[in-house]
């Protein structure tokens, strides 16, 4: 039986919408596009980017969809070295997350064989204010069978 990855992003949105620093939650809001306007900071958008596939054998196909995970502090009301610690600690705390839940497991079943987060890049802008950012993808890697 085939799996569906309709909702792989709404998963990956719950997981750092509860994800914890201490009894605090990490980020003011999560979203499912990359938000203009976001509620308040740090904040953090997950938006599909790619999806890619092939046949291991006859009977399985090997999946990878990718998101990217977009993570946001605003600068203007920090020092940029304090606003750079943040997002130091932020990425440490999201990448432990996923290290520790390699499969995304939502109510002890797995949503797929393995997630990699690969390229991580740090970056500064100035939309409204100065932000510091980083970005990085989320590859969600399953096996799905051909036949039932």
């Amino acid at each position: 039986m085939s799996k569906s990855y309709t909702d792989l992003n709404q998963v990956i949105v719950n997981k750092l919408t509860a994800l914890l620093d201490g009894a605090e939650t990490i980020f003011v809001d999560v979203y499912k596009v990359a938000e203009t306007k976001p509620e308040g900071y740090p904040c953090a958008y997950v938006v599909d980017s790619a999806g890619e596939g092939s046949q291991l054998d006859t009977a399985r196909n090997e999946r990878e969809w990718q998101f990217e995970v977009v993570l946001m502090q605003e600068a203007s009301k920090k020092t940029p070295e304090e606003a750079a610690v943040i997002m130091r600690k932020i990425v440490d705390k999201v990448i432990e997350m996923f290290d520790q839940d390699p499969q995304l497991k939502v109510a002890g079943v797995q949503q797929c064989m393995n997630i990699r987060v690969v390229p991580l890049i740090f970056d500064y802008t100035i939309r409204e204010v100065p932000f510091v950012f980083a970005r990085f993808l989320v590859s969600c890697v399953d096996i799905v069978r051909n036949y039932p």
